[in-house]
């Protein structure tokens, strides 16, 4: 039997900014879903550090940024010597820190516009973000069939998707992260003290077929999937909505109150 969804929905309106945010629960997953309106933001890809190399958290370009919104970016790689060094394609504002002239699934930010499709040959100007995969193209899902855990297997997950109003769509998949000492140290303590894991249910991510699914059911024209697992945030006004545990990530895109 399907399990009833719970959820909340918040208005947030101010003299300059508004835009919905909901908690979807909903067959054991968590999901953070924000519908902006882009004339009522600025949005801003940013770079940790500044360079190349180099991660921080999400709050951290957020807060500088002077961000009411943010969120994690794309893929990067992760350790000595090319720590936070981008994976694929990332343009910040016509500063090239990485380029796949044949990346399939992009994010293109020009001027305050957000597009998503394949790599613009000899297009370096504006801002530029890869993901993996591409989810939706003209309304239309794309193939999400792959085999692979990545692919078929629930995790926390980041998605920016784009209505036929223009409107942006938001989604953060909650899933508890294994990734870093402390979230180990928390599941060996509960297995040592109590012999179980905790009897409270933890949400579980979504698979990219489920992400697909769930981001045509907002009525996203076009979606694409950023970095998801231990690299999901979401940032929200000051505060920190998701995870507890947050990991440095390379890139972040933020929302600007105008």
């Amino acid at each position: 039997m399907r399990s009833l969804s719970v959820f909340l929905v918040l208005f947030v309106f101010t003299r300059l900014s508004a835009y919905r945010y909901e908690v979807l629960k909903e067959e054991g997953h968590c999901l953070h879903v924000f519908t902006i309106n882009p004339k009522d933001y600025t949005i801003k890809l940013v770079k940790a550090s500044g360079s190349a190399l180099g991660r921080e958290t999400v709050p951290l370009m957020a807060r500088r940024a002077q961000a009411a919104i943010a969120i994690n970016g794309g893929f990067f790689k992760r350790g000595y010597p090319q720590d936070g060094k981008p994976s694929g394609t990332l343009v910040v504002d016509g500063k090239v820190y990485a380029w796949n002239p044949k990346e399939a699934a992009v994010l293109h930010l020009a001027g305050n516009t957000l597009t998503i499709g394949p790599s613009v040959p000899g297009d370096k100007s504006a801002s530029a973000v890869s993901g993996i995969p591409q989810l939706i193209k003209k309304g239309q899902i794309l193939d999400v069939s792959k085999k692979g855990n990545f692919y078929q297997n629930p995790h926390a997950r980041t998605a920016l998707g784009i209505k036929a109003d223009g409107d942006l769509v938001v989604l953060v998949a909650e899933q508890p992260s294994k990734d870093g000492f402390m979230a180990k140290a928390k599941q060996v303590f509960k297995t040592f003290f109590k012999g179980t894991q905790s009897s409270t249910p933890q949400p579980k991510g979504l698979t990219i077929p489920q992400l697909a699914q769930k981001m045509q059911s907002l009525g996203c024209v076009d979606a694409i999937n950023l970095d998801g697992g231990g690299s999901s945030t979401l940032y929200v006004q000051g505060n920190t909505v998701y995870p507890k545990n947050l990991r440095p990530v390379s890139n972040a895109l933020v929302f600007v109150k105008r």
